[in-house]
């Protein structure tokens, strides 16, 4: 005992895959129920079977019934909701699949996008090999992706330049003021035709009758005189336009200016760009945009070239697969013949040609469950061979997670390609060989027409064999011939492709050293641009400057015109025999001193200056007047004695007016200097920015020089071969062709041909130029002579005036003086000036009247006023003298007026005396009214009050 309790305890079995009893009981008792389960399952399973063989059983059965007799698939659903549930937990189930792979779908449907994004998405044609049936020639497509950024690509050239403010205005400003013509016409048309419908709804009177009868008459006898100038005007146009058709000494013809221009632009000196003092014309001029778009035409261009060259190709993939499917059809119809043909007599079987992976690469694509679980498979053998850390990444799943978002296609053999013209094909063929099919007899000796009619059987199925087999050879070598002949375009295409590629590089290094030139040059087309447009600006202010002097000079010329018109209708007024007309002269033309109007009042220095200035100027007009006129000293305010005082009022106003013209001259020339002062300082800029601009522009030409030099010394690829060069030295060609010349033969033989053109030109023109010469002496010969016959005719023409009229006189004039038309004319405004005068004088005579009676009324209420302020003086006497006696009563208390009767004596007086100066003014408006044609003066205004004397009582 003692040992044992020495003892280590035992250790536990921690191992769950330990034997044990109770497991082993465990597990034996588990597969006994599962043997069970399994035998119960294969019985089920063997019943479900028998019952499945009797339902086949009865189906077939229900097919061998008549039509009428069968029962319908739907009969025998015992229970329709059986169905309808498997159907809802199946769908219930793939829901929640479904939803459970939703989130690993997205993510490997989103990487597949990012894959195809990057390598497919740009690619717009793979690669395409189609191989020949009977050769090793085979034909590739390019590989294409998306046309390059370049051809969308187009910036706005830098050398364009921009439009100046005066091209501008010159563009907008016409069509504005054309419209205001417009809509001011509009508006006067509209006015006019008011008033004339006013004429027309208005009845006519007497006098108006009278006048348009007599402008009938003289209508009637002007048409008589019409007729004949109309004529006359008719020859002076004629002659008019005879002597615009002849041309000016310095005219040249367009046709020669224009061969001119032709000459010098595609026949001139044509320089190397190489050439040191090469000069780059405007048009010619480059930068790194169309250089871009250049390049960018090159890629489209080449891009257009191989998308048509692969369409070609795909086309003839396609008819590869036609030809194939339909060589197929005639291969199985080939196998049909033969097997009703002896074996001796039967041909071979053309070998049907392959579809091979490279020609269809769009079907590494395709998928089915079979490609998916393969490469599932692949998919675990690589992960089961792959260390732990690549495994730990997480690769294999995202591989066989990745088959999720492939793209589903419908799955099918590669030998199983059918379109719809293979299919046309193979039943035009079928159709051509239907063949009947062989009936099993009963085995006896044929007859002899039996036998006839097998050896024609056998003949046509012969004939049908071998027409066959030339109609698949016809569509192999019909099919390569095409491969053939696509193939040589193509390497021609590819020899242009590589050029293209070629010249691309040389553009691409163009480009590359146009946008290190380019920044300098917007720089320096910036400041051309600039100046350009502020010498524009400048020579637009020079010419709205311009305008201005004109406009100001004719409102001189205006103005001068209407002091001499007022000199002269004063002049007029005046008479030959007035006795006053020196001293109205001189009234008319002496300078006072007037005061300046102002619309806002200033301060009182201002006020001072301006007085002194004007005390200043009219002190000088003074000194002058007095220095000019014969008399030193004379009076202009009092009109003298025996002198018309219509006249004296006449020469006041016009003295006015004449003073208001000199004003307006002074501020007009005043302006005109300004103006001229502007012009000179306006063009002295001009004349500095146009050095500025042109400084500008040698520095931007020197520029462009610099690079095109640049541009110059880059290398350029040209292919050649070895027939083209003739550069050659001891019959070989030289190592070293740096002083070589490249040009074409055609140019070479266009030039030599040229200059044999040239020298016939030349002979012709100094044949024709000296046909011109002739011709002109002989047209200056018959000039002279036509001179002189013209001379003769007009001295035979005056000397016959002199001898019928007595003077040379217009025979136009003759012609035309049918009726005296000015003295028609001047009766017409006579009646017409006599009928106003008359509605005139009718109308004075109406106002006469009405003043007369408004004068009696007035005379009438100043009498009673005066009777009135006779009472009162009658009544101040009494009054004063009581007042006196009551003064001497109460000691002399009071002495003197009062106040209030001496402001009441000088308001009476004041009243008394602007009652008489109206009553004045009044009859003599009356005395001026009563004479015909007379001046209407403005009524007298009373004199200040200041100037007023009181009256002495």
């Amino acid at each position: 005992m003692f040992g044992i309790e020495s003892e280590a305890a035992p250790e536990d079995i921690e191992d769950p895959k330990a034997y044990s009893i109770e497991n082993a009981r465990k597990k034996r008792e588990h597969d006994k129920l599962m043997k069970k389960v399994e035998e119960l399952k294969a019985h089920k399973r063997e019943q479900i079977k028998i019952l499945r063989n009797e339902f086949w059983k009865l189906l077939e059965l229900n097919k061998e019934l008549p039509a009428h007799m069968q029962f319908q698939r739907t009969d025998f659903n015992i229970d329709a909701k059986i169905h309808a549930e498997i159907h809802k937990k199946t769908s219930l189930k793939i829901e929640q699949v479904e939803k459970e792979l939703a989130w690993e779908k997205q993510k490997h449907e989103l990487g597949l996008k990012k894959l195809q994004d990057r390598f497919r998405e740009p690619l717009e044609s793979d690669t395409i090999v189609v191989y020949a049936t009977q050769s090793d020639h085979q034909i590739a497509s390019y590989r294409l992706v998306k046309p390059s950024k370049y051809s969308k690509l187009k910036r706005p050239s830098q050398s364009e330049r921009r439009q100046s403010k005066m091209e501008r205005l010159e563009k907008e400003g016409p069509g504005k003021k054309e419209s205001q013509r417009d809509t001011g016409g509009s508006i006067s048309l509209q006015e006019e035709s008011v008033l004339e419908k006013g004429k027309k709804f208005r009845p006519r009177t007497l006098s108006e009758i009278m006048v348009e009868n007599q402008i009938e008459k003289t209508k009637k006898l002007i048409q008589q005189a019409e007729r004949a100038q109309f004529k006359i005007l008719q020859r002076k146009k004629e002659w008019e336009e005879l002597y615009k058709s002849k041309p000016d000494d310095d005219y040249e013809d367009p046709k020669d200016v224009q061969a001119i221009k032709e000459a010098q632009t595609y026949m001139g000196d044509f320089n190397l760009k190489t050439a040191p003092d090469y000069k780059i014309p405007e048009h010619m001029r480059i930068n790194a945009a169309k250089k871009e778009e250049e390049l960018g035409y090159l890629d489209t261009m080449a891009h257009g070239k191989k998308r048509y060259m692969n369409k070609c190709i795909l086309s003839l993939r396609d008819l590869k697969l036609a030809v194939i499917e339909e060589i197929q059809c005639l291969v199985q119809e080939l196998k049909n013949i033969q097997s009703s043909i002896p074996a001796s007599k039967h041909m071979p079987i053309p070998q049907v040609p392959q579809i091979y992976p490279e020609e269809v690469p769009e079907r590494r694509f395709q998928y089915d469950e079979e490609t998916l679980l393969r490469f599932q498979r692949k998919q675990k053998k690589r992960q089961d061979k792959s260390s732990s850390k690549q495994s730990g990444t997480g690769s294999g799943g995202s591989a066989g997670g990745g088959l999720v978002g492939f793209l589903k296609l419908s799955s099918g053999k590669e030998g199983d390609l059918t379109t719809r013209d293979s299919l046309s094909r193979s039943s035009k063929a079928s159709a051509l060989l239907e063949l009947p099919k062989p009936v099993e007899f009963e085995k006896a000796e044929p007859s002899d027409a039996e036998l006839e009619i097998m050896k024609r059987d056998e003949v046509k199925h012969l004939y049908m064999q071998q027409f066959l087999c030339n109609r698949i050879n016809e569509l192999t070598v019909t099919f390569d011939a095409e491969l053939h002949l696509l193939r040589h375009q193509k390497l021609k295409l590819d020899t242009k492709m590589k050029l293209s590629d070629l010249h691309h590089l040389t553009l691409f290094q163009e480009m590359l050293l146009l946008k290190n030139f380019e920044k300098q040059e917007n720089i320096l087309q910036e400041r051309v641009n600039s100046l350009d447009k502020e010498e524009q600006d400048m020579q637009w202010k020079i010419n709205e400057t311009l305008k201005e002097m004109e406009e100001k000079k004719n409102e001189i010329t205006k103005l001068q015109d209407q002091e001499k018109a007022l000199y002269a209708g004063f002049q007029a007024a005046l008479g030959e025999n007035n006795k006053f007309a020196n001293f109205l002269m001189k009234v008319l033309k002496k300078k006072i001193k007037r005061a300046k109007k102002k619309e806002v009042e200033g301060d009182a220095d201002e006020d001072e200056e301006s007085e002194e200035s004007s005390e200043e100027e009219s002190s000088l007009e003074s000194d002058e007047d007095a220095s000019g006129s014969e008399d030193d000293v004379f009076d202009d305010s009092i009109c003298p004695t025996n002198c018309d005082v219509s006249l004296f009022e006449l020469a006041l106003q016009l003295r006015e007016k004449r003073l208001d013209i000199e004003e307006a001259l002074v501020e007009e020339k005043k302006i005109v200097d300004n103006l001229k002062k502007e012009y000179d300082t306006i063009s002295k800029k001009v004349k500095v920015v146009a050095t500025n601009l042109n400084a500008a522009e040698e520095a931007l030409e020197a520029y462009q020089r610099e690079k095109q030099q640049r541009l110059n010394e880059l290398l350029v690829v040209i292919p050649l071969k070895l027939h083209q060069i003739e550069y050659m030295e001891f019959g070989e060609v030289p190592e070293d062709l740096s002083g070589t010349l490249v040009f074409s033969n055609h140019s070479l033989d266009r030039l030599q041909e040229r200059i044999v053109q040239l020298q016939e030109e030349n002979a012709k023109q100094q044949k024709l130029n000296k046909e011109c010469r002739e011709r002109r002496k002989l047209l200056i010969r018959e000039k002279r002579e036509m001179a002189k016959t013209i001379s003769k005719m007009e001295e035979t023409v005056r000397e016959l005036m002199i001898s019928k009229f007595g003077r040379v006189i217009d025979l136009e004039a003759l012609q035309t003086l049918s009726v005296n038309t000015t003295l028609e004319e001047l009766k017409i405004k006579k009646l017409r000036k006599e009928l106003s005068n008359a509605k005139e004088l009718r109308m004075w005579e109406e106002k006469i009247a009405q003043v007369r009676w408004d004068l009696m009324m007035k005379t009438k209420e100043h009498t009673k006023k005066l009777h009135q302020m006779n009472d009162l003086c009658l009544e101040k006497k009494k009054l004063d003298s009581r007042l006196n006696t009551l003064q001497n009563q109460q000691g002399n208390a009071f002495q003197g007026l009062r106040k209030a009767d001496i402001v009441a004596k000088q308001k009476v007086t004041e009243l008394v005396q602007t009652q008489l100066e109206k009553i004045t003014a009044l009859k003599e408006e009356i005395e001026l009214l009563r004479k015909k044609g007379g001046l209407l003066l403005p009524p007298i205004t009373p004199k200040p009050k200041n100037e007023m004397k009181p009256m002495d009582t």
